[in-house]
């Protein structure tokens, strides 16, 4: 199709002048266009070309163009049909948004996220660190104190092969108990940006997190309730992910009621036509109507200074957005909870918990 006018900001996008604007043709076929992964798009897909092909209007269309300098001016494209009187279509107008600036700072600021991300599980695996510790200092002192029996047993004349047996058991059990600890804490430090959602039995996210807060939670005295519904169901998801909300929120229902006599966390799950729900429940107290419009928001904290960065709730739920989920607050009768939403399809439970689909994102 014949270009018939542009105005300068055009020109400027295209990096031509007038007299190179003749055509769709001579415009489209002396660049290179790409899609938001940068896959090369053929100039038949770009909406002037669509519009001339099938009448209709193409909206709020990405595309990167391939400038001189060879960097990438991307592009919200539009266009729509131009009609006479009659409605029968004369043209195309087409009109471009130059966003490069914007997909910049939306790149940085996806860097910056990450960095902020990172920065809180450090953080709040430095503030367990000590109950960690603890955690694998106990199974150690076990392999130190049972290899010691068992050294002094081989050095008898008579040696009870049952009691060797046991000892043995009692030192191999410790040695498992501390690989599962250091694997949580892989899980948790690791980089997860890349994980695809896939099926995950709720059971091993669960472990994780019980792995990590086990020392937390005792020392505290805080009574931890899991519904066997969600013991026995598989979820889609980001698993990784989904240990780092489930451990944020219970450190933030742990650091809420440690102070109260009543000390209970209760996770369990409900489901209706559209929705499946993890509820996250504590004893504590009622949070200010004037304080729940803040409490997603990054930096924003109610606890003391150096006790919290402010960071936990708002990247929960940018975790959960990953996931195809959100979180909202609410008051429950004597208890706070916190609600993850996932799409019904996102639970199996159950007999069919253990078939996993080839279903990944």
């Amino acid at each position: 199709g014949r270009i018939i006018n542009s105005n300068p900001a055009a020109l400027k996008v295209f990096s031509a002048s007038k007299a190179d604007l003749t055509s769709f043709e001579s415009l489209f076929s002396s660049r290179q266009f790409f899609d938001e992964k940068e896959n090369a798009i053929d100039q038949k897909d770009l909406p002037p070309n669509v519009v001339l092909r099938t009448q209709k209007k193409v909206e709020d269309f990405l595309v990167g163009v391939r400038s001189a300098s060879g960097d990438i001016c991307w592009l919200q494209m539009s266009s729509v049909p131009l009609v006479d009187d009659e409605n029968a279509v004369i043209g195309v107008v087409t009109s471009f948004a130059d966003i490069t600036s914007l997909r910049k700072a939306q790149k940085d600021l996806e860097v910056h996220n990450a960095l902020l991300f990172n920065a809180s599980k450090l953080s709040s695996l430095g503030e367990m660190a000590a109950g960690i510790a603890h955690e694998i200092n106990n199974p150690l002192a076990i392999v130190a104190l049972r290899t010691e029996e068992l050294n002094a047993n081989l050095q008898q004349d008579t040696v009870d092969k049952s009691h060797l047996l046991k000892i043995s058991k009692n030192i191999i059990d410790a040695v498992f108990r501390i690989s599962r600890i250091i694997k949580s804490l892989k899980t948790f430090s690791r980089d997860n940006s890349a994980e695809p959602m896939q099926w995950h039995l709720f059971e091993t996210i669960l472990d994780d997190v019980k792995n990590i807060l086990a020392q937390k939670i005792h020392l505290e005295s805080i009574e931890l309730h899991i519904a066997e519904e969600l013991r026995r169901g598989a979820l889609f998801c980001r698993n990784t992910q989904l240990s780092q909300v489930l451990l944020n929120l219970i450190v933030n229902s742990c650091d809420a009621i440690k102070h109260r006599e009543e000390k209970w966390i209760k996770i369990h799950c409900e489901m209706d036509e559209e929705h499946f729900y993890i509820n996250v429940d504590d004893s504590g107290d009622a949070i200010p109507a004037e304080t729940v419009e803040k409490i997603f928001e990054p930096f924003f904290t109610t606890k003391s200074v150096g006790e919290g960065t402010g960071l936990g709730l708002h990247i929960v739920r940018s975790l959960l957005q990953h996931n195809k989920a959100t979180i909202s607050y609410m008051r429950v009768e004597n208890a706070t909870r916190f609600r993850i939403k996932f799409p019904k399809d996102s639970w199996r439970k159950g007999e069919h918990a253990g078939t996993i689909h080839e279903k990944s994102y």
